[in-house]
Formats: C-alpha cells, structure tokens, sequence
C-alpha cells in the first residue's frame, strides 16, 4: 500500500522508513511512499487475560499526520516516479 504525504512542509519520521530506499522516512509535500515501520519499534503490552502471554504490537502505518491511501503501481513509488515527472512536465500536478 502506498502513502501520499499531504502535508503543506517537509516531515521525518524517524521510526519509520521508506521501502523504496531503505532509510528513515523523509516525506516531502506531494510524493507517494511506500511505508513500514523501522525495526525495533514494536513494543509489548500486557496480555488482556490473567496468565496469557503479553501481547507485541507495531507501530501504525502511516505514521499520525497527514496522509493519503493511493493504489500501488508500478510508476506509484517515492521520489523518482515516472508518473508524478511526466505529469510535472506537461505541467499538471
């Protein structure tokens, strides 16, 4: 599943990454990424029954902010989509 960043100025998010780049998730207003949560940031809570085992959870994604679900392609990636360059230069947005 891929994110749209709708947000009106750049953001870090650092306990997540962008897939397509393997590093901490810089999100620019307008770019689409596909996003996961960094590696060790799950966390434990305690198990809702007496003697059940505690339970792991992860963050959410997308991270809290402003974000937009759009369908996945194979032109639907981060920062170098053929779509989102083609578009900006016959001067759509």
């Amino acid at each position: 599943m891929s994110w749209k960043y709708t947000g009106k100025s750049p953001a870090i998010f650092p306990n997540y990454l962008d897939r397509e780049t393997g590093e901490t998730l810089h999100a620019e207003p307008g770019k689409v990424y596909d996003i996961k949560a960094a590696d060790g940031t799950e966390y434990t809570v305690p198990a809702e029954e007496k003697g059940a085992d505690p339970i792991t959870k992860r963050l959410p994604v997308p991270p809290e902010g402003p974000w937009e679900r759009v369908a996945t392609t194979s032109a639907t990636t981060t920062t170098g989509s053929s779509a989102a360059s083609s578009a900006t230069s016959q001067g759509k947005e």
